[in-house]
């Protein structure tokens, strides 16, 4: 009887857990995003499509203090800082990190997804502005 109750009673209590936590997610699409410990503001919020987070490039690259490079004829990006250049297109899914002070150190990283254009504005995972 004792273990019938205690079974009952954990059951319930997992029971309660799982609903609060389904309960937190919100029905909103948009997320916020913070860089540094401030939050960014933008005209375009980052976004959860396709259970992916994707973020405005340009809003967290120059909060970041790096400059952005758009060539709309080819939908192209170039990420630039002192030591690091980083180029991406628009719907590939390849990103390059080259080594500014060693031309010949490029890297080729395959996103999990490719960058995307919304609003007019060009969003890439968060997973690779992170990296």
């Amino acid at each position: 009887m004792k273990k019938t109750f205690v079974l009952i009673t954990f059951t319930f209590i997992i029971f309660f857990i799982c609903s609060a936590v389904a309960l937190a997610v919100p029905d909103s699409p948009y997320v916020d995003v913070y860089v540094n410990g401030k939050f960014l503001e933008s005209d375009q919020p980052a976004m959860i499509i396709e259970g992916r987070t994707f973020a405005p490039l340009r809003a967290i690259v120059e909060s970041l203090n790096c400059f952005v490079y758009w060539d709309a004829d080819k939908q192209s990006i170039q990420i630039n800082n002192e030591v690091t250049e980083i180029s991406m297109k628009i719907m590939f899914s390849t990103m390059y990190k080259t080594d500014r002070r060693n031309r010949d150190i490029r890297e080729a990283i395959v996103l999990d997804v490719p960058p995307n254009i919304y609003n007019e504005r060009t969003l890439v995972p968060a997973r690779a502005i992170a990296e």
